[in-house]
């Protein structure tokens, strides 16, 4: 089955999930079921900011309550209906940024990572 079968949606809905409960979810599969304390040095690292557990509450939430997280004791897990939508969205992400600097007529100064790796707010 093709990935963009597997998620039940009309043709063109993209699943409503942010770019935090994404990082929750991949962070979960590469370490295995987790407390969310657990997982706040993992995505401070990504993020390249403190995370802690508390602000990773309403996303543990949303996704709980949308049937991708469950809950085994402390520990969270992601559940089979979360797969479709974090691999496309995560395949999705990894072809914006790797075209980062393809746009026509562009020169390197469109570049979102430049600028922040230069210090400008945007």
């Amino acid at each position: 089955m093709a990935l963009v079968e597997a998620i039940p949606a009309r043709p063109g809905a993209l699943p409503d999930m942010s770019v935090v409960e994404i990082a929750i979810i991949v962070a979960l599969l590469r370490r295995g079921p987790a407390p969310a304390d657990a997982l706040a040095p993992m995505l401070s690292d990504w993020f390249a900011q403190p995370v802690r557990s508390p602000d990773l509450a309403p996303s543990v939430g949303r996704m709980t309550g949308r049937g991708w997280l469950a809950r085994r004791g402390d520990r969270l897990e992601p559940t089979p209906a979360a797969y479709a939508p974090t691999q496309l969205l995560y395949a999705g992400f990894i072809r914006l940024l790797g075209r980062d600097g393809d746009a026509p007529g562009d020169d390197g100064q469109l570049s979102l990572l430049g600028e922040i790796g230069e210090g400008r707010d945007v």
